[in-house]
């Protein structure tokens, strides 16, 4: 749009861009890394090497034109086998060879590292193999459920210190929930596990009628421990 340089150009580099990222698709961070630094390194060494061989009279690509020179630089830059093969081929061939494991590099960046004892990147890379995701999916499922455990125990801990009538109905009801018909349950019907504080009457939920929602960081049914009915508590149950 700025006549800065040809479309020609423009797609010649882009096409030359698009192929190597059709030959290596997994290593396209070390495509993008020899892009940029193309661009903002390489065009500017050979924008001085043809400037002083024209300047010396010798032979430079017959598009070179020193007033304009993008458009041929652009081409040039496409056709410099030497850059890509030292920024992309030869570092993602060893890289494919290798296993295709942790991220690939440039050959003077490897032979730098294995020369220099003790030399490690300054971020350490992370490992996404199927078998890391696998460990950490197991990781967060086990702090998960002790996180809600720790919940459970500290709902049921504010529960029976929750005073005189509280321990008043749950001693009225443990005989019968000793054994037999009045025992409490430990789930409903769809496997939730009942309120302690609403069945019983007292804490966050003691005063919320029949159907309403549990108040407790786990949310719990709102049900009869001892008939598994919504719509009366532990001391209104007929069977208790």
């Amino acid at each position: 749009m700025l006549n800065v340089a040809s479309l020609a150009s423009l797609e010649t580099y882009g096409k030359h861009i698009e192929r190597l990222v059709t030959q290596w698709p997994s290593a396209w961070g070390l495509i993008y890394s020899a892009e940029d630094s193309a661009r903002a390194e390489r065009m500017a060494k050979l924008r001085r090497y043809f400037t002083v061989e024209a300047g010396l009279g010798r032979q430079v690509p017959r598009d070179w034109d020193q007033r304009s020179p993008w458009s041929c630089l652009f081409i040039q830059l496409a056709k410099d086998d030497a850059y890509w093969a030292e920024k992309v081929h030869i570092p993602a061939s060893a890289w494919v060879a290798a296993g295709a494991k942790g991220q690939p590099v440039v050959a003077t960046e490897a032979a730098v590292k294995a020369h220099v004892p003790g030399l490690q990147d300054t971020v350490p890379l992370e490992d996404d193999s199927p078998d890391s995701r696998k460990r950490q999916a197991n990781r967060d499922r086990k702090q998960a459920r002790k996180r809600r455990f720790q919940s459970d125990m500290e709902e049921l801990r504010k529960l029976r210190q929750g005073g005189p009538q509280h321990q008043g109905q749950s001693s009225g009801s443990g005989g019968k929930a000793s054994g037999g018909k009045g025992k409490s349950k430990s789930k409903d019907q769809a496997g939730t596990p009942p309120c302690f504080s609403w069945a019983s009457g007292s804490g966050v939920c003691g005063d919320l009628p029949p159907g309403s929602e549990c108040k407790g960081p786990v949310k719990r049914a709102h049900k009869c421990r001892k008939c598994l009915s919504p719509a009366h508590k532990d001391a209104d149950c007929p069977k208790a």
